[in-house]
């Protein structure tokens, strides 16, 4: 049996992706898996669950099959509030990153 290496950062991140992406991808995956757990929760036929998230039933399809690359984060979220899920979006400053923002757009100008 192969031995799993523990990272710090997601599998993201390992596969290679951009801290930001990597960052809204989990988000994604996040929000998908709550919304297949619903499905699945619930017992839904993919029909079903077409009719309560307001979607045709080849996208339920995509959906419960992890296609996570057929979904905008915004689409998800709207699912999972159609799913009676309570989705929060939270953005805090931080200064670290703004301060490399700032320097960025700065050395661009000159």
């Amino acid at each position: 049996m192969r031995k799993r290496e523990q990272t710090a950062s997601s599998v993201f991140s390992d596969l290679g992706f951009s801290p930001a992406a990597s960052k809204e991808l989990r988000r994604k995956s996040e929000l998908l898996l709550q919304i297949q757990n619903f499905v699945k929760r619930h017992g839904l036929t993919q029909a079903k669950a077409a009719v309560v998230l307001g979607i045709s039933q080849p996208r339920v399809s995509q959906l419960v099959n992890g296609r996570l690359s057929q979904f905008s984060l915004d689409e998800l979220v709207r699912l999972g509030v159609r799913a009676g899920l309570d989705v929060t979006i939270k953005a805090e400053p931080n200064p670290k990153r703004e301060k490399a923002v700032v320097a960025r757009v700065a050395a661009r100008q000159e």
